[in-house]
């Protein structure tokens, strides 16, 4: 092998980067792209983590016990890089094709842990590689002195922040995500291949890899659509948009186009019934309409058909993907139907909720929410006490808000009257008149004592009459049917029957909780049956774990003092990790709650993250004689990390996120601190605990991922559904202290 580099090559130091660059860029891809099958829903983001995490784990404690075997380390590490570079696109393929062969329903999330077996196999390759390669690199470094481990840490952070920056920023808004990764595995295999001949320009192979992206990017894009269409068996996909906000999909069947976003149903051709329930329904709750807040559901022609109620003399469309304005061309048979054609319509492509706080008091006589009912925490949102009064106060005396929620005509189960109840009596807690109107899609209409809904197929026709408009499918006959007395009763005992359910809060959404359980009926088991036995034990399963903390790190304080550095710097990394992961995921959820979507920001919120613990690694390095003090007061900083995140879900934040650059800051601010506090512990611990090397940075490691991996879980999955932040964040300051009590007993580094 010709001009093999020696350790402390620019060269390995670029592998390292490298590595860093392909697991995160991997990571962004994967989650992107599961969220994309599963309508958005976050429960993916927090398994898709934890996946990830768990695979890396896996690799980093493989790597740290074949560290001292392996010969030729160079060339091993060079090889593993070109195989990681070599998974990253195959990892998607594969996502697709288990997905496919699971009959994974794209806009759910599957049951029976079938989306954690295809987040696991998918990422499984990747994981074990990129995470085999940490403790290698920190060997190969090894000469560098003590510094080997911090500056390892520091190169992969930089490549992850390097992948989530690039993802979000420059690549996704322009390329599909399967180009996207052979990018990135056309990348690791220059890199590479300058690793093992140096002798070879390095401009050489990048100019080669580049050149392949240009001429086969159609065949890739082209490949990328036949992966698509095996989750949709008899439908032809017209055409694949990537957005900043999420996939695109135009499908056709038999003349019919649909429109999806993120595997959720948008708009239909040829619908008359859903166009008029959606159209007409919302807008006979008021006398005269004037005014109207339109916010989703641009698409499937409801809107063109709104305006035929002659009182409207302007009507905001708010779409938070501004794409879907221009997809209105596919339900449009002529240039006079487009809504752009009409001077009452005005669009914006903003989120419907931040819209509506910014906007004069008492502006609309009725606010329509078009949306699919809280399927996810970034649409339960909609439907929390916070985002209720921002509408109550956008409205006009005798104004409405009108919101459809999936339901039932006939049978009202247990879990759908829970989720019924919960979002009737947060509405009875803001405003004074909630009646509900039933059907397959329960009718929400909302406002204050001067309201004058129509409730009776009677009051609905006789306002129709008088506006001139004839509807073809929702006669007063079919009227009569849906809005009998027998079905109201049926109704109103349902919302009325739960009085023990919570009221829904941006904190804690409780009804993001209870859909993922009534959907879970539907689709047979799965995560939200194992919420729904969870709900009311596991705050208390959660302080007596915590109690056992305390009196574990007491005992061992007391039994065994010789062990407390090992122990106590391990245990600080395993919670340090999940706090970390933990916030991370919590952060999100706020941060969709402050500015909208988080979807398009993903890549750059973990970049930032990832940014931050580059910083804090790289600031380890000069610090020498001082590490164990600082080591404990970094310990420390971690019980109060988490207030921050409480600072910023307050409702005093919401003056400064009012303010889209300056509160966009601050949080990303945050993020970057919780990196740069995580990249200082991490090197710090593996010194602290008195033997420096590339196995115990290993071990280090996997407790880091591991804890990681149990953050996703436990909060991404189970406490920020069932207690939301405030609670969640509590746990984290308790989680930290036990660990903390161990390092605080050590005086000294020898001692």
């Amino acid at each position: 092998m010709s001009g093999e580099i020696t350790m402390n090559h620019p060269r390995l130091k670029l592998g390292i980067v490298t590595c860093g660059l392909i697991l995160a860029g991997s990571q962004v891809l994967i989650i992107r792209r599961a969220l994309a099958f599963a309508g958005g829903d976050e429960v993916v983001y927090a398994l898709a983590l934890a996946a990830w995490l768990l695979t890396v784990s896996a690799g980093g404690a493989i790597g740290s016990r074949l560290v001292g075997l392996v010969r030729k380390e160079t060339a091993v590490f060079a090889f593993g890089l070109m195989l990681l570079a070599c998974f990253a696109p195959l990892s998607l393929i594969l996502l697709h094709l288990i997905s496919a062969a699971s009959a994974w329903v794209p806009g759910t999330v599957p049951g029976g842990g079938g989306l954690i077996v295809a987040l696991l196999l998918s990422l499984l390759p990747v994981g074990l590689i990129g995470g085999a390669l940490f403790p290698l690199g920190c060997h190969l470094l090894s000469d560098s002195g003590r510094r080997a481990i911090s500056t390892v840490y520091l190169l992969e952070a930089a490549g992850s922040f390097l992948a989530g920056t690039a993802v979000t920023l420059i690549f996704a808004p322009h390329l599909g995500g399967l180009i996207l990764a052979v990018f990135f595995a056309l990348l690791g295999i220059v890199v590479a291949v300058s690793i093992l001949q140096t002798k070879i320009p390095l401009w050489l192979p990048a100019l080669i890899a580049l050149a392949a992206i240009f001429i086969f990017g159609g065949v890739v894009r082209s490949f990328e659509m036949q992966l698509f269409s095996l989750l949709r068996p008899g439908l032809q996909l017209r055409d694949l948009l990537e957005t900043p906000y999420g996939i695109i999909e135009i499908t056709e069947r038999q003349g019919q186009v649909a429109v999806h976003e993120n595997g959720l149903l948008l708009a239909i051709s040829d619908d008359p019934a859903g166009v008029e329930e959606r159209a007409h329904l919302p807008l006979v709750q008021h006398p005269a309409p004037r005014r109207v807040l339109w916010i989703g559901g641009s698409l499937g022609g409801a809107v063109q058909s709104a305006l035929r109620h002659p009182s409207i003399e302007r009507l905001d469309l708010v779409e938070l993907n501004p794409i879907l304005f221009e997809l209105d061309t596919l339900f449009s048979r002529g240039e006079d139907e487009r809504i752009a054609g009409d001077g009452r319509v005005f669009q914006y492509d903003q989120d419907g909720r931040l819209f509506a706080s910014r906007i004069p008091p008492q502006s609309y006589d009725i606010i329509s929410l078009n949306l699919p009912g809280p399927r996810t925490a970034r649409l339960a949102k909609f439907y929390t006490m916070e985002a209720l009064r921002v509408f109550q106060r956008a409205l006009k005396s005798g104004g409405v808000l009108v919101f459809p929620i999936e339901s039932s005509s006939d049978y009202i189960g247990k879990d759908l009257t829970t989720l019924l109840s919960s979002i009737y009596r947060t509405c009875r807690a803001v405003f004074d008149s909630v009646v509900v109107l039933p059907g397959e899609n329960a009718l929400f209409v909302a406002g204050d004592t001067q309201v004058s809904p129509a409730l009776t197929a009677a009051e609905i026709s006789e306002r129709l009459s008088e506006r001139g408009i004839e509807l073809l499918y929702w006669d007063k006959y079919r009227l009569r049917d849906r809005l009998s007395e027998s079905r109201y009763r049926t109704l109103q005992g349902a919302i009325h029957a739960s009085s023990d359910i919570g009221l829904n809060h941006d904190g804690a959404p409780i009804c993001f909780y209870l859909q993922q359980v009534f959907w879970s009926q539907q689709l047979r088991g799965g995560l939200p049956g194992v919420l729904k036995a969870l709900r009311g034990v596991f705050v208390q399963i959660c302080v007596l774990l915590i109690a056992v903390a305390f009196i574990a790190a007491i005992s061992i304080g007391f039994i065994s003092p010789k062990r407390k550095p090992a122990i106590g710097a391990g245990w600080a990394v395993a919670m340090v990790g999940l706090s970390g992961i933990s916030l991370e995921i919590l952060a999100l959820i706020v941060y969709q709650v402050k500015f909208g979507s988080g979807y398009r920001e993903l890549g750059l919120l973990m970049g930032l993250y990832m940014a931050g613990l580059a910083l804090g690694a790289a600031l380890t390095n000069r610090f020498e004689a001082a590490r164990p003090r600082i080591f404990r007061l970094i310990q420390m900083v971690w019980v109060l990390v988490p207030l921050g995140l409480l600072a910023l879900s307050s409702n005093w934040f919401d003056s400064i996120a009012s303010l889209p650059l300056i509160g966009r800051t601050i949080f990303f601010l945050y993020l970057l601190i919780i990196g740069f506090v995580g990249g200082m512990h991490f090197p710090l611990a593996v010194s602290y605990s008195g033997r420096e090397t590339a196995r115990r940075a290993g071990i280090f490691y996997s407790l880091d991922l591991l804890g990681s991996t149990f953050g996703a879980l436990i909060v991404g999955l189970l406490a920020l559904p069932l207690v939301g932040v405030l609670i969640s964040c509590m746990g984290l300051i308790l989680i930290n202290i036990p660990p903390l009590f161990l390092l605080l007993e050590r005086r000294s580094l020898s001692g």
